[in-house]
């Protein structure tokens, strides 16, 4: 008899299927049911092999945004730790390498406050625009972008776009105070006294009591406008 190469498979009689049988008729399933997954083991394979890996690389990703955010935090913190001179550029190298995390939208924040310092109104206008495309109306962060874009509209002088920006302010809770002396300083800029004086009575009729500064504030703003005309 020939020797058997110890490198060649032995020819085994017993089904691939019968081990699997075995186990399905030891849980009592069905004969419908040995009998489906008999003819559709493949696929059932496949199906347990793509939920395996959905999970394996569903936590790969979740630990990979972890870090990403977690640097993210980081790095925006070391930015804000820069000299004003170099500051813009850290906060940019944030925005650029961590986009999409908040941390990045709040160096763009950082950037559009430093442009407003520096009185780069139009770079302003343009940082502001973007945060304010990038937030929902119910993120905290929406009103504050919207007034710092109202600002950089009222600084380069183009009071039309910054009165779009203070009366969407005007109806947000805590900034009801700050849209309407912003319209109003806007009719002001303009030459529009009597627009302005409208703006700031319609607010004073608004304020309820607790907030009487604020209505002072109003009527002699009121006073003084009457006096100019």
């Amino acid at each position: 008899m020939a020797q058997q190469n110890v490198f060649e498979k032995k020819y085994v009689e017993k089904d691939s299927m019968s081990d699997v049988e075995g186990v399905l008729e030891s849980f009592n399933l069905p004969p419908s049911v040995i009998s489906f997954i008999r003819a559709n083991v493949r696929i059932i394979q496949i199906g347990i092999a793509v939920v395996v890996i959905a999970v394996v690389a569903f936590s790969f990703y979740g630990s990979y945004r972890d870090k990403k955010l977690t640097n993210a935090a980081n790095a925006l913190t070391l930015a804000l730790e820069e000299s004003s001179d170099s500051r813009v550029l850290a906060l940019q190298g944030v925005l650029d390498e961590f986009a999409g995390t908040d941390s990045a939208l709040w160096a763009q924040v950082e950037i559009a406050n430093l442009q407003m310092e520096a009185k780069e109104f139009e770079k302003a206008q343009v940082t502001y625009n973007a945060i304010v495309d990038a937030t929902k109306e119910n993120d905290s962060l929406y009103p504050l972008a919207l007034f710092g874009q109202a600002q950089a509209f009222e600084g380069s002088e183009k009071f039309d776009e910054a009165r779009v920006a203070y009366m969407k302010l005007k109806d947000i809770v805590g900034y009801k105070e700050i849209a309407y002396f912003g319209i109003g300083r806007t009719y002001e800029a303009q030459g529009n006294i009597e627009t302005a004086i409208s703006t700031y009575n319609e607010y004073a009729l608004s304020i309820v009591e607790g907030q009487s500064q604020a209505k002072k504030t109003a009527e002699a703003k009121i006073v003084r406008l009457k006096a100019q005309q």
